[in-house]
Order: C-alpha cells, then structure tokens, then sequence
C-alpha cells in the first residue's frame, strides 16, 4: 500500500516538471513595428505591436518621448501616465496605436514591455523615430528630370490648292431637219394595163395600139363589105 503511493506521488511530480518545462519552452514574447524612421512634423503615424504566449491577460506599456503623444489605439482601453501608455490585452495577439509627432524636428526613442502576473518582457523590433520635413527625406530628394524637349518642328501642312472651276459644256446643236423624201410614182403594170382593156388578145391589142400598120386596112374592109353586100341582093333576086 506505501509503495503504491509513493509511485503515485514520483508520477506526479514528473508530470508537474514536464509542465513546467513545456511553459518555459514557450516564452510571452513583443515586437514592434513602425512605418518608417522619418515621419512629417505634426503629423500622425500608426505603430503595430505583436503579443504572443502572455497567457490569457497581460499589458503592454509603451514609453514615448516628450512631444510626441498617443491620440488613439485599436484596443480602446489604453491608459496614459505622463510619457507611459499602458494598453491592455485579453486574448489579443496585435495591435495598434495612432501617435501624433511634433512639429519642429525630434528624434525619439520608444521604449515598452510586455507582462502577464509571472513574466515580463521587453518589446522588439523598431524603436527610433524622427520627424524630418520632406527635403531633408532621403526618399524625397530625387529630382524629376526635365524631360526631353521634342526637337522636331511640325511642318505647316500645305495650303490646299483651289479646284479648277469647271467650264460650261457647249450647248448641243439643233439637228437639221430631215427633208420629206420625194413621194414614189405609181408604176403601171402592164399585167394591169392588159386586164383593164377587156382582156383582148394579143392580135387584137396589137391593132387597136397600131391601126395605122396597114395602109387603107379599113378603107379595104368596106370595100369587101360592099361587095359581098352587093353579091347578097343580086342572089336574092335570082
């Protein structure tokens, strides 16, 4: 029964030493960060504060310089002291705080530190800041150089030359009028001439176109005429 406890009691304690070493292995640590070295006079500048490992409540308290004053914080919670500005955490692993720099040219140097109700660390990272004006700004100082001046001249465009003006067309010429053609003469057909005489054959046409071919032709045939008259009368008074 005594040696059960005392086992118990040896297991014990080795759990509690290896707790320990588990709770020192992880260290609460602070860094800061500010946005630059040279900040404008009487201008404001946010600075970031990382905590990690602090357990679960702890503060962090941040020393300025005289002249230089913290307007607001991220937290809301901060609490100003003269120079000191203590800001508390529960849970948080950041934050920020909003610090209005002078206006004539100073240099300061933030000091701070993280602590929890065991432990207290000091803040890393950036910790000087000054004001200087813009021409004494190392980044600032670089002159633009003039750029080059274009050398070519635009040559004036050419005058556009008027447009010939263009000439009246001759006006076209009456035609000559065309003069009536002469009226074609009715030719006689002598099919035609033939048909209107009566259609009278070739002998007689011949010789009512030419009585005059025979000399005493008609003059003879009065003469036969009489006599077989004459022949006529005398055989009938026989």
């Amino acid at each position: 029964m005594i040696k059960n406890k005392n086992i118990m009691i040896s297991t014990i304690t080795i759990l509690l030493f290896i707790s320990l070493i588990g709770i020192a292995s992880a260290a609460m640590s602070a860094d800061r960060t500010v946005p630059s070295d040279c900040i404008e006079p009487d201008t404001e500048f946010t600075i970031t504060v990382n905590v990690s490992d602090y357990g679960t409540d702890a503060w962090v308290v941040e020393t300025l310089c005289d002249g230089w004053t913290c307007t607001d914080s991220s937290l809301g919670s901060e609490k100003k002291d003269g120079n000191n500005v203590t800001f508390y955490l529960s849970g948080e692993t950041n934050f920020t705080y909003t610090v209005q720099a002078p206006s004539d040219e100073d240099k300061c140097t933030i000091k701070g530190f993280l602590e929890n109700s065991n432990k207290s660390v000091d803040v890393d990272g950036s910790k000087s800041v000054r004001t200087c004006s813009s021409s004494s700004n190392p980044t600032s100082t670089s002159t633009a150089k003039p750029t080059e001046k274009s050398t070519s001249t635009v040559q004036p465009t050419s005058t556009a030359q008027p447009t010939s003006t263009a000439q009246p067309t001759s006006t076209a010429q009456p035609t000559s009028i065309a003069q009536p053609t002469s009226t074609a003469q009715p030719t006689v057909d002598s099919t035609e001439s033939d048909a209107s005489s009566g259609g009278l054959g070739d002998d007689t046409t011949s010789n009512e176109s030419d009585p005059g071919a025979i000399p005493g032709f008609t003059a003879m045939i009065m003469l036969i005429a009489a006599v077989i008259g004459i022949m006529f009368r005398s055989s009938t008074k026989k």
